[in-house]
Protein backbone atom coordinates (compact mmCIF):
# COMPACT_ATOMS: atom_id res chain seq x y z
CA UNK A 1 0.00 0.00 0.00
CA UNK A 2 2.81 2.60 0.78
CA UNK A 3 4.50 2.05 -2.38
CA UNK A 4 0.73 2.34 -4.31
CA UNK A 5 0.79 5.58 -2.68
CA UNK A 6 4.13 7.22 -3.25
CA UNK A 7 3.40 5.80 -7.25
CA UNK A 8 0.12 8.67 -6.87
CA UNK A 9 1.58 11.50 -5.71
CA UNK A 10 4.42 11.16 -7.78
CA UNK A 11 4.63 12.85 -11.34
CA UNK A 12 3.89 10.19 -13.84
CA UNK A 13 6.51 10.01 -16.55
CA UNK A 14 5.76 8.92 -19.45
CA UNK A 15 8.75 7.21 -20.75
CA UNK A 16 12.09 7.99 -22.00
CA UNK A 17 13.65 7.42 -25.58
CA UNK A 18 17.34 6.60 -25.89
CA UNK A 19 18.16 8.22 -29.25
CA UNK A 20 21.87 7.15 -30.73
CA UNK A 21 22.09 9.08 -33.93
CA UNK A 22 25.65 8.62 -35.60
CA UNK A 23 26.35 8.95 -39.56
CA UNK A 24 29.70 7.25 -41.10
CA UNK A 25 32.95 8.46 -42.55
CA UNK A 26 31.62 10.68 -45.51
CA UNK A 27 32.75 9.36 -49.41
CA UNK A 28 32.80 12.82 -50.28
CA UNK A 29 35.97 15.59 -50.13
CA UNK A 30 35.40 18.29 -48.08
CA UNK A 31 33.00 18.98 -44.74
CA UNK A 32 32.60 16.58 -42.01
CA UNK A 33 29.70 15.37 -39.98
CA UNK A 34 29.50 17.48 -36.76
CA UNK A 35 30.31 15.99 -33.14
CA UNK A 36 27.45 14.41 -31.99
CA UNK A 37 25.77 14.73 -28.34
CA UNK A 38 26.12 12.87 -26.08
CA UNK A 39 23.15 10.19 -25.15
CA UNK A 40 21.08 11.52 -22.22
CA UNK A 41 17.54 10.16 -21.31
CA UNK A 42 15.36 13.19 -22.18
CA UNK A 43 12.40 12.11 -20.02
CA UNK A 44 8.87 14.16 -20.56
CA UNK A 45 6.92 15.18 -17.26
CA UNK A 46 3.59 14.53 -17.30
CA UNK A 47 1.16 15.94 -14.52
CA UNK A 48 -3.08 15.30 -14.32
CA UNK A 49 -3.39 17.34 -10.98
CA UNK A 50 -7.46 17.17 -11.68
CA UNK A 51 -9.93 15.92 -13.91
CA UNK A 52 -9.22 17.66 -17.47
CA UNK A 53 -5.74 19.41 -16.47
CA UNK A 54 -2.78 18.16 -17.87
CA UNK A 55 0.64 19.75 -17.35
CA UNK A 56 3.69 18.53 -19.86
CA UNK A 57 7.41 19.85 -19.57
CA UNK A 58 9.47 18.19 -22.30
CA UNK A 59 13.05 18.72 -22.95
CA UNK A 60 14.60 19.47 -26.02
CA UNK A 61 17.95 18.88 -25.91
CA UNK A 62 20.53 16.67 -24.33
CA UNK A 63 23.34 19.01 -24.57
CA UNK A 64 23.66 21.12 -21.48
CA UNK A 65 22.79 20.80 -17.67
CA UNK A 66 20.68 23.90 -18.65
CA UNK A 67 18.73 22.99 -22.12
CA UNK A 68 15.73 24.29 -23.33
CA UNK A 69 12.27 23.03 -22.55
CA UNK A 70 8.61 23.16 -23.56
CA UNK A 71 5.81 24.14 -21.04
CA UNK A 72 2.06 22.57 -22.13
CA UNK A 73 -0.94 23.35 -20.61
CA UNK A 74 -4.90 22.22 -21.14
CA UNK A 75 -7.77 22.51 -19.79
CA UNK A 76 -10.56 20.33 -20.98
CA UNK A 77 -14.24 20.29 -20.00
CA UNK A 78 -15.57 18.30 -22.52
CA UNK A 79 -17.20 21.42 -24.57
CA UNK A 80 -14.03 23.53 -24.68
CA UNK A 81 -10.59 22.91 -24.73
CA UNK A 82 -7.77 26.17 -23.80
CA UNK A 83 -4.68 24.87 -24.55
CA UNK A 84 -1.12 27.41 -24.01
CA UNK A 85 2.70 26.04 -24.41
CA UNK A 86 5.75 28.39 -23.72
CA UNK A 87 9.70 27.64 -24.33
CA UNK A 88 11.90 28.41 -21.43
CA UNK A 89 15.60 28.56 -22.48
CA UNK A 90 18.49 29.67 -20.15
CA UNK A 91 19.96 33.17 -21.32
CA UNK A 92 23.66 34.48 -20.02
CA UNK A 93 23.49 34.66 -16.51
CA UNK A 94 20.82 33.79 -14.08
CA UNK A 95 18.41 34.66 -16.39
CA UNK A 96 15.86 32.43 -18.49
CA UNK A 97 13.99 33.83 -21.37
CA UNK A 98 10.03 32.76 -22.04
CA UNK A 99 8.98 32.40 -25.38
CA UNK A 100 5.17 31.72 -26.07
CA UNK A 101 4.21 29.61 -28.45
CA UNK A 102 0.41 28.57 -28.81
CA UNK A 103 -2.36 29.70 -27.03
CA UNK A 104 -6.18 28.36 -28.88
CA UNK A 105 -9.18 28.13 -27.66
CA UNK A 106 -11.30 25.08 -28.86
CA UNK A 107 -15.44 24.82 -29.01
CA UNK A 108 -17.40 22.23 -29.83
CA UNK A 109 -20.51 24.08 -31.56
CA UNK A 110 -23.79 22.82 -32.36
CA UNK A 111 -24.86 22.31 -35.87
CA UNK A 112 -22.97 23.32 -39.41
CA UNK A 113 -20.28 25.31 -37.45
CA UNK A 114 -18.64 21.89 -35.90
CA UNK A 115 -15.25 22.83 -34.78
CA UNK A 116 -14.04 26.38 -33.94
CA UNK A 117 -10.57 27.14 -33.01
CA UNK A 118 -9.58 30.88 -32.18
CA UNK A 119 -6.20 31.58 -31.47
CA UNK A 120 -2.94 29.78 -32.87
CA UNK A 121 -4.05 26.92 -35.16
CA UNK A 122 -3.00 25.40 -38.73
CA UNK A 123 -4.79 25.96 -42.39
CA UNK A 124 -4.76 21.96 -43.47
CA UNK A 125 -3.51 22.40 -46.99
CA UNK A 126 -5.66 19.63 -48.18
CA UNK A 127 -4.62 17.42 -51.18
CA UNK A 128 -2.94 19.53 -52.92
CA UNK A 129 -1.29 22.68 -51.38
CA UNK A 130 0.29 22.78 -47.70
CA UNK A 131 0.13 23.25 -44.11
CA UNK A 132 0.19 26.77 -43.14
CA UNK A 133 0.61 28.14 -39.47
CA UNK A 134 -1.67 31.06 -38.67
CA UNK A 135 -3.19 33.15 -35.65
CA UNK A 136 -6.99 33.48 -36.21
CA UNK A 137 -10.58 31.52 -36.65
CA UNK A 138 -10.67 27.84 -37.90
CA UNK A 139 -14.15 26.54 -38.11
CA UNK A 140 -15.67 22.93 -39.57
CA UNK A 141 -13.79 19.71 -39.84
CA UNK A 142 -11.09 18.79 -37.25
CA UNK A 143 -8.07 19.56 -38.09
CA UNK A 144 -6.19 16.54 -40.27
CA UNK A 145 -2.96 16.75 -42.30
CA UNK A 146 -2.36 14.81 -45.07
CA UNK A 147 0.52 12.70 -45.68
CA UNK A 148 3.66 14.24 -47.04
CA UNK A 149 4.18 17.06 -44.60
CA UNK A 150 6.08 17.40 -41.50
CA UNK A 151 3.69 17.21 -38.66
CA UNK A 152 6.03 17.61 -35.49
CA UNK A 153 5.83 20.68 -33.22
CA UNK A 154 9.60 22.06 -34.38
CA UNK A 155 10.79 24.98 -35.38
CA UNK A 156 10.49 26.82 -38.28
CA UNK A 157 11.69 29.66 -39.60
CA UNK A 158 8.74 30.20 -42.49
CA UNK A 159 4.79 30.06 -42.32
CA UNK A 160 5.02 26.65 -44.15
CA UNK A 161 4.95 23.09 -42.76
CA UNK A 162 8.42 21.92 -44.43
CA UNK A 163 8.00 18.42 -46.55
CA UNK A 164 8.49 15.01 -44.52
CA UNK A 165 11.75 14.55 -44.94
CA UNK A 166 13.00 11.97 -47.77
CA UNK A 167 14.54 10.12 -45.19
CA UNK A 168 13.42 7.30 -42.60
CA UNK A 169 11.02 4.62 -43.80
CA UNK A 170 9.03 4.72 -40.45
CA UNK A 171 6.37 7.60 -40.64
CA UNK A 172 5.89 8.77 -36.36
CA UNK A 173 3.19 7.36 -34.95
CA UNK A 174 -0.01 8.99 -34.91
CA UNK A 175 -0.05 10.64 -30.90
CA UNK A 176 3.64 10.76 -30.58
CA UNK A 177 7.19 10.45 -32.50
CA UNK A 178 10.65 10.19 -31.45
CA UNK A 179 13.60 11.50 -33.33
CA UNK A 180 17.60 12.45 -32.40
CA UNK A 181 18.25 14.31 -29.35
CA UNK A 182 13.99 14.74 -28.47
CA UNK A 183 12.11 12.69 -26.40
CA UNK A 184 8.27 12.44 -27.11
CA UNK A 185 8.24 15.48 -29.86
CA UNK A 186 4.27 16.32 -30.07
CA UNK A 187 2.43 15.94 -33.60
CA UNK A 188 0.75 19.32 -34.79
CA UNK A 189 -2.19 17.35 -35.92
CA UNK A 190 -3.17 13.59 -36.51
CA UNK A 191 -2.00 12.31 -40.41
CA UNK A 192 -4.25 10.50 -42.80
CA UNK A 193 -5.46 10.14 -46.34
CA UNK A 194 -8.93 12.14 -47.52
CA UNK A 195 -11.69 10.66 -45.41
CA UNK A 196 -14.56 8.89 -47.31
CA UNK A 197 -18.11 10.17 -47.22
CA UNK A 198 -20.94 8.48 -48.48
CA UNK A 199 -23.00 10.04 -50.92
CA UNK A 200 -24.80 12.71 -49.99
CA UNK A 201 -22.41 13.46 -47.13
CA UNK A 202 -20.54 16.73 -46.57
CA UNK A 203 -18.34 18.26 -44.67
CA UNK A 204 -16.03 21.72 -44.57
CA UNK A 205 -13.33 23.87 -43.11
CA UNK A 206 -12.63 27.35 -43.35
CA UNK A 207 -9.34 29.44 -42.20
CA UNK A 208 -8.74 33.05 -41.60
CA UNK A 209 -6.06 34.72 -40.20
CA UNK A 210 -2.19 36.25 -40.19
CA UNK A 211 0.45 33.93 -40.97
CA UNK A 212 2.74 33.07 -38.57
CA UNK A 213 6.69 32.57 -39.53
CA UNK A 214 9.62 31.59 -37.14
CA UNK A 215 7.38 29.45 -34.92
CA UNK A 216 9.59 28.92 -31.99
CA UNK A 217 12.47 31.03 -32.80
CA UNK A 218 13.51 34.63 -31.67
CA UNK A 219 12.40 35.55 -35.20
CA UNK A 220 8.54 34.55 -34.18
CA UNK A 221 5.65 37.08 -35.89
CA UNK A 222 2.56 37.41 -37.45
CA UNK A 223 2.48 38.54 -40.84
CA UNK A 224 0.37 39.12 -44.08
CA UNK A 225 -3.11 37.86 -44.13
CA UNK A 226 -4.53 34.62 -45.21
CA UNK A 227 -7.74 32.81 -46.12
CA UNK A 228 -8.98 29.32 -47.17
CA UNK A 229 -11.69 26.95 -47.57
CA UNK A 230 -12.49 23.95 -48.66
CA UNK A 231 -15.86 21.68 -49.35
CA UNK A 232 -15.51 17.96 -49.48
CA UNK A 233 -18.94 15.82 -50.81
CA UNK A 234 -19.28 12.14 -51.14
CA UNK A 235 -20.46 11.81 -54.84
CA UNK A 236 -20.63 7.89 -55.40
CA UNK A 237 -19.93 4.70 -54.19
CA UNK A 238 -16.48 5.11 -52.72
CA UNK A 239 -16.12 8.31 -54.00
CA UNK A 240 -15.00 11.67 -52.47
CA UNK A 241 -14.71 14.88 -54.15
CA UNK A 242 -13.05 18.08 -52.40
CA UNK A 243 -12.45 21.64 -53.80
CA UNK A 244 -10.36 24.11 -52.06
CA UNK A 245 -9.39 27.75 -52.76
CA UNK A 246 -6.96 29.98 -50.96
CA UNK A 247 -6.28 33.63 -50.92
CA UNK A 248 -3.11 36.28 -49.57
CA UNK A 249 -2.01 39.19 -51.15
CA UNK A 250 0.45 38.38 -52.93
CA UNK A 251 -1.08 35.03 -53.97
CA UNK A 252 -4.68 33.14 -55.29
CA UNK A 253 -5.01 30.01 -55.58
CA UNK A 254 -7.65 26.97 -56.17
CA UNK A 255 -8.21 23.39 -56.79
CA UNK A 256 -9.52 19.94 -56.98
CA UNK A 257 -9.21 16.03 -55.47
CA UNK A 258 -10.75 13.19 -56.21
CA UNK A 259 -10.32 10.14 -53.80
CA UNK A 260 -11.93 6.53 -54.58
CA UNK A 261 -11.36 3.51 -52.61
CA UNK A 262 -11.92 0.09 -54.33
CA UNK A 263 -13.43 -2.70 -52.84
CA UNK A 264 -10.32 -4.82 -52.08
CA UNK A 265 -9.38 -1.72 -50.27
CA UNK A 266 -7.20 0.08 -52.54
CA UNK A 267 -7.00 3.98 -52.31
CA UNK A 268 -6.42 6.53 -55.40
CA UNK A 269 -6.60 10.00 -55.75
CA UNK A 270 -5.97 12.45 -57.75
CA UNK A 271 -4.91 16.30 -57.56
CA UNK A 272 -4.87 19.33 -59.75
CA UNK A 273 -4.49 23.07 -58.87
CA UNK A 274 -3.67 26.01 -60.28
CA UNK A 275 -1.88 29.32 -58.84
CA UNK A 276 -1.84 32.97 -59.41
CA UNK A 277 0.88 35.35 -57.97
CA UNK A 278 3.23 38.03 -59.39
CA UNK A 279 5.41 35.65 -60.22
CA UNK A 280 2.80 34.18 -62.80
CA UNK A 281 0.40 31.08 -62.84
CA UNK A 282 1.46 27.63 -62.66
CA UNK A 283 -0.20 24.00 -62.43
CA UNK A 284 0.60 21.55 -59.63
CA UNK A 285 -0.67 17.83 -60.23
CA UNK A 286 -0.56 14.92 -58.33
CA UNK A 287 -1.86 11.15 -58.23
CA UNK A 288 -1.34 8.21 -54.91
CA UNK A 289 -2.44 5.09 -54.71
CA UNK A 290 -2.17 2.83 -51.53
CA UNK A 291 -3.26 -0.76 -50.70
CA UNK A 292 -2.37 -3.64 -49.23
CA UNK A 293 -0.70 -7.58 -50.63
CA UNK A 294 0.90 -10.44 -49.85
CA UNK A 295 1.02 -8.80 -45.90
CA UNK A 296 2.11 -5.62 -46.61
CA UNK A 297 0.98 -2.39 -46.64
CA UNK A 298 2.22 -0.13 -49.46
CA UNK A 299 1.85 3.12 -50.57
CA UNK A 300 2.78 4.93 -54.27
CA UNK A 301 2.98 8.56 -55.41
CA UNK A 302 4.05 11.38 -57.67
CA UNK A 303 3.60 15.20 -57.72
CA UNK A 304 4.07 17.53 -60.76
CA UNK A 305 4.84 20.74 -60.56
CA UNK A 306 5.13 23.54 -63.13
CA UNK A 307 7.95 26.31 -62.79
CA UNK A 308 5.49 28.74 -62.26
CA UNK A 309 3.53 26.79 -59.71
CA UNK A 310 3.82 29.03 -56.01
CA UNK A 311 2.76 26.83 -53.11
CA UNK A 312 1.02 28.79 -50.14
CA UNK A 313 3.47 31.11 -47.31
CA UNK A 314 6.19 30.78 -50.35
CA UNK A 315 9.65 31.58 -48.99
CA UNK A 316 12.14 33.59 -50.47
CA UNK A 317 15.03 30.90 -52.48
CA UNK A 318 13.03 28.27 -51.58
CA UNK A 319 13.82 25.33 -53.50
CA UNK A 320 11.09 24.77 -56.39
CA UNK A 321 10.26 21.38 -56.98
CA UNK A 322 9.51 19.79 -60.38
CA UNK A 323 8.17 16.54 -59.28
CA UNK A 324 8.67 13.81 -56.32
CA UNK A 325 8.30 10.02 -56.48
CA UNK A 326 8.11 8.38 -53.50
CA UNK A 327 7.49 4.39 -52.83
CA UNK A 328 6.98 2.81 -50.05
CA UNK A 329 5.80 -0.58 -48.50
CA UNK A 330 5.42 -1.78 -44.51
CA UNK A 331 5.15 -5.46 -43.45
CA UNK A 332 5.14 -7.79 -40.39
CA UNK A 333 8.13 -10.30 -40.74
CA UNK A 334 7.26 -12.01 -36.73
CA UNK A 335 4.63 -10.93 -34.33
CA UNK A 336 7.64 -8.31 -32.78
CA UNK A 337 9.31 -7.39 -35.81
CA UNK A 338 8.14 -4.93 -38.64
CA UNK A 339 10.56 -3.59 -41.92
CA UNK A 340 9.40 -0.33 -43.55
CA UNK A 341 11.27 0.41 -47.07
CA UNK A 342 11.36 3.48 -48.91
CA UNK A 343 12.74 4.90 -52.53
CA UNK A 344 12.58 8.23 -53.03
CA UNK A 345 13.25 10.66 -55.78
CA UNK A 346 12.19 14.57 -55.90
CA UNK A 347 13.41 16.70 -58.95
CA UNK A 348 13.44 20.37 -58.53
CA UNK A 349 13.36 23.55 -60.98
CA UNK A 350 16.79 25.40 -59.25
CA UNK A 351 18.59 22.55 -57.25
CA UNK A 352 19.79 19.38 -57.97
CA UNK A 353 17.70 16.26 -57.66
CA UNK A 354 18.10 13.81 -54.89
CA UNK A 355 17.13 10.21 -54.23
CA UNK A 356 17.06 8.59 -51.09
CA UNK A 357 17.09 4.86 -49.96
CA UNK A 358 15.54 4.71 -46.30
CA UNK A 359 15.20 1.10 -44.43
CA UNK A 360 13.23 0.69 -40.96
CA UNK A 361 13.47 -2.17 -38.47
CA UNK A 362 11.24 -2.06 -35.26
CA UNK A 363 11.28 -4.68 -32.90
CA UNK A 364 8.68 -4.75 -30.46
CA UNK A 365 9.79 -5.62 -26.58
CA UNK A 366 7.95 -7.11 -23.69
CA UNK A 367 5.47 -4.52 -21.50
CA UNK A 368 5.81 -1.80 -24.05
CA UNK A 369 9.30 -0.89 -24.91
CA UNK A 370 10.98 -1.50 -28.36
CA UNK A 371 14.12 -1.28 -30.48
CA UNK A 372 13.70 1.10 -33.72
CA UNK A 373 17.23 0.74 -36.45
CA UNK A 374 16.59 3.60 -39.10
CA UNK A 375 19.46 3.41 -42.32
CA UNK A 376 19.25 6.09 -44.89
CA UNK A 377 21.11 6.21 -47.99
CA UNK A 378 21.35 8.63 -50.72
CA UNK A 379 22.86 7.12 -54.04
CA UNK A 380 24.78 9.34 -56.32
CA UNK A 381 25.49 12.73 -53.52
CA UNK A 382 28.36 10.93 -52.13
CA UNK A 383 26.78 11.79 -48.52
CA UNK A 384 27.31 8.91 -45.81
CA UNK A 385 25.16 6.43 -44.78
CA UNK A 386 22.94 7.67 -41.97
CA UNK A 387 21.77 5.10 -39.52
CA UNK A 388 19.88 5.88 -36.28
CA UNK A 389 19.04 3.46 -33.22
CA UNK A 390 16.30 4.19 -30.49
CA UNK A 391 15.38 2.46 -27.39
CA UNK A 392 11.91 3.41 -25.81
CA UNK A 393 11.48 2.19 -22.11
CA UNK A 394 8.39 3.46 -20.20
CA UNK A 395 9.25 4.25 -17.20
CA UNK A 396 6.04 2.93 -15.80
CA UNK A 397 7.28 -0.77 -16.28
CA UNK A 398 9.88 -0.24 -13.75
CA UNK A 399 9.56 -1.56 -9.96
CA UNK A 400 7.02 -4.00 -11.28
Amino acid sequence: MAAERMHRLSFPLLSVVLVLSHAGPARAQGGSEPPLPPLVPLPVVEVRPASGVEIRLRPETPTEAASPARLEGLLDTGDWRLRSSVRVSPEDGPAWRVQRLDTGLQLQVPGPVQTLVLGDTLASGGGWSRPVRLGGLRLGRSLTLRPGHEALARPTAHAALPVTPLGFGAPPPPAMARGPGVAAVPVVAPVADIADLAPGAWDYELELGRLRSGWGTPDDRYGPAFMAGAYRRGVGHRTTVEARTEWSATRQAAGVEIAHRRPDGAHLAAVLARSESDGGSGLRTGMRVAGQALGARWRLSWDGFEPDWTPAAAAAHEVQPRSRLRASARADLTRQLSAGLTVAEQSAWNAESERVLALNLRLALPQGSSVVLDLSERPGLGAPLQHRLVLDVPLDIIGR
